[in-house]
């Protein structure tokens, strides 16, 4: 399952919205199956990059945006589901 990017608008920061979009996001994967998460954040966020390392999500690769000076890391979290346990 891709996201592309989680935002949450500056006002209500600190309400622990983002972590619960990504619980549900989680949630949703396994019921359905999926293998991972994939989602790509700044690079410069050091706050949210936290966030989702806090929630296993790891650094698999970076992507540049020819617009913006610094590169986002492309993260993953594997998703383990009992389908997963039982065909892999």
């Amino acid at each position: 399952m891709v996201i592309h990017r989680l935002v949450i608008d500056p006002k209500y920061q600190a309400k622990a919205y983002a972590r619960k979009l990504m619980d549900f996001a989680e949630k949703f994967a396994n019921e359905n199956n999926y293998s991972s998460i994939r989602l790509d954040t700044y690079s410069q966020n050091k706050r949210v990059i936290d966030f989702y390392e806090k929630r296993k999500y790891f650094i698999r690769g970076n992507v540049n945006f020819p617009e913006r000076k610094y590169i986002f890391h492309c993260i993953e979290k594997e998703i383990i589901t009992s389908y997963s346990k039982v065909y892999n």
